[in-house]
């Protein structure tokens, strides 16, 4: 009876074995059938031989007290620890191997519903610029007084359309700060539309969300020699952009400057020019209609807001805004 046993728990080990060789390279293939009792109760088995062993070690006869192999305990022993050995081995592995897959499914469902909380604050974003146009049209046309092409322009005004695109996308992006850091306070951004005139770049709009009469090309004006496109001594952000016809972003400005990577233009900017993104425009054209080279540029008090872990996600909100933005602006030419 007790050869019986030794057989079972050779072949329980050798089916570990195989077991523990599937866990480790063909996973893939065999959680599907994993169940977490399989192993477990075999390990519950092995323990039962190891502990018949351990009994037939101390009450067998005198005959077979002698450690040895033609002693059925030790066989047996032997078998059954060999046995426990690959079974826990394998239950080890596999929850593991379990437990990441798990938590890779969680960390793809909890970006799967940020992208989602995103893309619907940018839908709820660009839905209240339709509306604040559609609104300015509905009060021209609902108005007593005598209807007339200047009255309509006005309304139509893309140059106010612009600057409320601009306004929305800050709001969005302190919308995208608040989930990131300092939940509940209002942060800064400063966001200006560059257009290339030959080698200079010239300011067409800005804004700054914490002081709507501050001008947001200050540094422009004082460092015009830096936004040239043919200027190879610290060239702006905004160049760089545009000549290389690929978002730039500045993860953390104070440490780019520090690795030489990044350029401030003056003490004054380390206060508050700690983050930065600037987005190529194609297919930008002038009120008259010709093209010409653009660049949309963000910059913030926020260390680390704009990273290239997000690059994809920068681009994605950027294109939706700038395509409305080349729209109004050739909407200007059409109406003048």
């Amino acid at each position: 009876m007790a050869e019986h046993f030794f057989y079972l728990f050779t072949a329980i080990s050798i089916v570990g074995v195989i077991a523990n060789l599937g866990a480790f390279f063909a996973f893939s293939k065999i959680v599907a059938y994993y169940q977490e009792w399989l192993p477990k109760f075999l390990i519950a088995i092995t323990r039962f031989g190891s502990a018949g062993a351990a009994i037939g070690s101390r009450f067998g006869d005198g005959s077979t007290q002698g450690a040895s192999l033609d002693n059925w305990w030790v066989r047996m022993a032997i078998a059954a620890v060999a046995s426990w050995f690959f079974w826990e081995a394998f239950q080890v592995i596999c929850d593991h191997r379990v437990k990441r897959a798990a938590a890779r499914a969680h960390a793809s469902f909890d970006e799967l519903e940020r992208q989602v909380t995103i893309r619907t604050k940018l839908l709820t974003c660009i839905r209240g610029s339709v509306h604040r146009k559609r609104q300015r049209l509905m009060e021209a046309l609902s108005s007593e007084q005598k209807q007339t092409f200047a009255r309509l322009k006005k309304a139509l005004d893309p140059r106010n359309q612009i600057y409320f695109h601009l306004e929305r996308l800050a709001e969005f992006l302190d919308c995208l700060g608040r989930n990131k850091q300092s939940p509940d306070r209002v942060q800064n951004f400063r966001i200006g539309l560059y257009v290339a005139n030959g080698n200079a770049l010239s300011p067409l709009i800005g804004y700054d969300r914490a002081n709507a009469n501050y001008d947001p090309f200050a540094s422009h004006v004082a460092h015009a020699q830096k936004f040239s496109l043919d200027n190879l001594d610290k060239q702006s952000v905004v160049a760089q952009c545009i000549l290389n016809g690929r978002t730039v972003i500045v993860e953390d400005c104070i440490k780019a400057s520090e690795l030489g990577s990044f350029h401030f233009f003056s003490e004054q900017q380390k206060e508050y020019l700690w983050s930065i993104a600037a987005y190529p425009i194609k297919d930008f054209r002038l009120e008259s209609g010709e093209p010409a080279r653009a660049a949309l540029i963000i910059d913030t008090k926020i260390k680390g807001y704009f990273c290239e872990a997000d690059r994809i996600e920068i681009e994605t909100f950027m294109d939706e805004f700038v395509s409305r933005l080349k729209f109004e602006w050739l909407m200007i030419g059409v109406l003048n």
